[in-house]
């Protein structure tokens, strides 16, 4: 069973059949920095915010003066100061203390989580704590990474609300299997001229918008990208995905962790997106448990017969052929796949590593690929005109597939 997020139901006949298709692509850098939302429109800002000890510094002019607020600068104190109608804030660079002149006159000195700081000449100061301090409300919207800041005076005019609040909702999509790539010329070309290359890239035809997120080069396997959510605001779409990277102690082996998704495209004219970095893995692979181990292809009934097939051959990602199996080898693969018990829980479904292709006497394919799991390969095809296939415990053959070293 494939593992999807928020499945959608496409038809690919017309993907696969159409050759007057119209298709236009773009890649995108990820991006480490933090939007800012004030009075729900975004910011231009000529530099990005940024997370520092869980607190968000940001552009002291950019955002302030977006706010009405004046803003100085004292550079033989490095002091910043801040003042909107009866509120004047100091923040001297590097200091964790900030002070606070409000009406009546009386200064408050104020403990900071985080000092305002220059960053390449530009100065940064704690967003929450200046932007509350001078009356807004400031919220954080994790999954577009984002600052929102709403205006004293936005608060009180709901029909400026109403007009030009920016709204997120989730966009449904489906990962794409290995299949359906190398099923498509146009898809599968474009796949391989950007899989290798680190970066957030889309593809769209006239229905639908195809979003590869890859990680660019590792040195061993077992990494994964996994896509932790696409929303949509007005015409753009925001891909976040996140890097797993796999557990020590793993064999050196060059691997181009990557997901495709696709949706459908609407009024979606721009695509973004970012890619987070996990230390670790979210949960480590252990052993299947009880109830995700199933029967063998030999229990089932569902053997691939050996003298059935013609030839077994190790192919690249992309359909380079790298070896021919000898009959002995072969058959060794073969009696491993029909006897190892397959695996029933969910697995994602991305293109790892090489493939092996069995060609049978009939003229029928079996393919065996791997998702990124050394320990599991994914088997598909058909024998005597029945389905074939399914999720295999075979760590023998998904070292061959990730060439890692037995």
């Amino acid at each position: 069973m494939l593992k999807f997020k928020k499945i959608i139901t496409i038809s690919i006949c017309s993907l696969v059949a159409a050759t007057s298709i119209v298709w236009g692509m773009k890649s995108i850098e990820p991006k480490d920095g933090v939007g800012i939302l004030l009075d729900g429109k975004k910011l231009e800002l000529d530099v990005e915010p940024f997370i520092e000890n869980n607190r968000t510094l940001i552009p002291v002019r950019g955002v302030m003066e977006g706010l009405g607020a004046d803003v100085g600068w004292d550079a033989k104190e490095r002091l910043v100061t801040i003042d909107k109608e009866d509120i004047k804030i100091k923040l001297f660079i590097g200091s964790d203390v900030a002070i606070v002149t409000k009406e009546e006159g009386k200064e408050e000195k104020i403990q900071l989580d985080v000092p305002a700081k220059i960053v390449n000449d530009r100065t940064f100061i704690p967003g929450r704590f200046v932007t509350e301090t001078v009356g807004a409300q400031v919220d954080w919207e994790p999954e577009l990474r984002a600052m929102i800041i709403t205006s004293e005076n936005y608060m009180v005019d709901p029909e400026k609300q109403k007009d030009e609040t920016v709204s997120a909702e989730a966009i449904d999509y489906e990962i794409i299997n290995p299949s359906e790539i190398s099923e498509n010329e146009v898809l599968s070309k474009w796949y391989k001229n950007n899989y290798k290359k680190k970066g957030i890239y889309s593809l769209t035809d006239e229905k639908r918008q195809y979003v590869l997120v890859a990680a660019g080069e590792k040195n061993t396997g077992g990494y994964m990208v996994e896509i932790d959510n696409v929303l949509k605001t007005s015409n753009t779409a925001y891909v976040y995905a996140r890097l797993i990277s796999p557990e020590r102690g793993r064999t050196m082996a060059i691997t181009y962790p990557n997901v495709l998704i696709k949706f459908n495209k609407n009024d979606i004219v721009m695509v973004e997106g970012e890619i987070s970095n996990n230390t670790h893995k979210k949960e480590p692979i252990n052993e299947p448990t009880e109830d995700e181990i199933g029967e063998s292809l030999n229990e089932m009934g569902k053997a691939i017969p050996i003298e059935l097939v013609q030839e077994m051959k190790l192919y690249s990602l992309f359909d380079e052929e790298i070896k021919t199996f000898t009959k002995e080898e072969t058959k060794e693969i073969i009696d491993i796949l029909n006897t190892s018990k397959t695996y029933t829980g969910a697995y994602i479904s991305m293109l790892a590593g090489n493939n092996i292709k069995m060609k049978l006497k009939d003229g029928a394919i079996i393919t065996v690929m791997s998702y990124g799991n050394e320990n599991h390969v994914i088997l598909s095809g058909e024998v005597d005109g029945q389905y074939v296939g399914g999720c295999i415990i075979a760590p023998e053959v998904g070292k061959i597939l990730l060439d890692i070293a037995k």
